[in-house]
């Protein structure tokens, strides 16, 4: 956690490291003006928003030393529509299954845009859902807080239905929300996966319709339901941490314990170290 390098815990890091040096290692981490600094996961490809102090020791009698891959270009980052967009509504196969709303933010969930947070709602409503941690001190940003698809997902913790540190998926912001003209809605806009595109225009209100939700009749657009807002499912918590499909955890484990487990350093992120680790062990 980040939070060692704090101006607070400086001083325990460095006596930490000074430790790992007398104990016979060449200690590596990053630096900014010589100061520890945490890396962020998503500069490295990960589609989420985490920080972590690195720190990595080689054996001296090995004479070799550590240096930390270079961030990957900006349009190499990933979103999390490149990690969960193509999965379906959850359905309960593969992990996809999960927490939807909290019973406390059923009343209040509806007036958050995404993007948005607690601060969206009227200030009687702010009282009413945060009650004493109205009062309290910090940004509080976690309360009531809707994510963005075309934006990194935050920190998936081992509590993913905490109040304090929600991530709500509004299935409105999966999709264009930028308007339909009657001429659009006049006939159908949606091929199947199984099926060819119509013409890609340049136009994105002109863009045929994604395939999810499958069926889509955009003629009974307005008598039809968008599925309502929920948390991320295990399986999008495991994409989010680039973990690949083929890993499941079993009937056995609780749905509890399966959302504690995907909590960790991403995959994608251990692989790059590792990697490079191996690498200069080898060379």
């Amino acid at each position: 956690m980040y939070g060692i390098i704090s101006k607070k815990h400086l001083p325990f890091f460095m006596k930490l490291m000074n430790l790992f040096i007398e104990a016979g290692y060449d200690v590596s981490y990053p630096t900014k003006n010589e100061y520890p600094i945490a890396l962020n996961c998503w500069d490295y490809g990960v589609p989420q928003l985490r920080k972590r102090v690195i720190v990595v020791g080689i054996r001296k009698d090995l004479d070799k030393h550590f240096e930390f891959p270079p961030p990957v270009p900006l349009e190499e980052r990933t979103t999390i529509r490149d990690a969960i967009g193509d999965l379906p509504c959850p359905d309960g196969k593969n992990n996809h299954q999960g927490y939807g709303i909290r019973k406390d933010e059923i009343p209040y969930v509806d007036k958050i845009p995404p993007g948005g947070n607690w601060r969206d709602l009227p200030c009687e409503d702010q009282i009413q859902f945060l009650g004493k941690a109205y009062h309290s001190g910090g940004g509080r940003t976690g309360f009531l807080r809707k994510i963005l698809f075309d934006q990194p997902a935050y920190t998936i913790t081992s509590t993913m239905n905490g109040k304090n540190n929600a991530q709500i998926i509004d299935n409105q912001d999966k999709y264009y929300t930028g308007g339909y003209s009657p001429r659009y809605k006049s006939r159908n806009r949606q091929k199947q996966w199984h099926e060819p595109s119509f013409t890609i225009v340049s136009q994105a209100r002109q863009l045929p319709l994604y395939p999810e939700p499958p069926y889509y009749d955009i003629r009974l657009m307005d008598e039809l339901e968008i599925p309502p807002p929920r948390r991320f499912t295990v399986r999008e918590c495991l994409r989010l941490q680039t973990v690949p499909d083929w890993f499941s955890f079993g009937e056995d484990i609780s749905l509890a314990h399966q959302y504690e487990r995907c909590s960790g350093i991403p995959s994608l992120m251990a692989y790059k170290l590792g990697l490079t680790l191996a690498e200069i062990l080898n060379s």
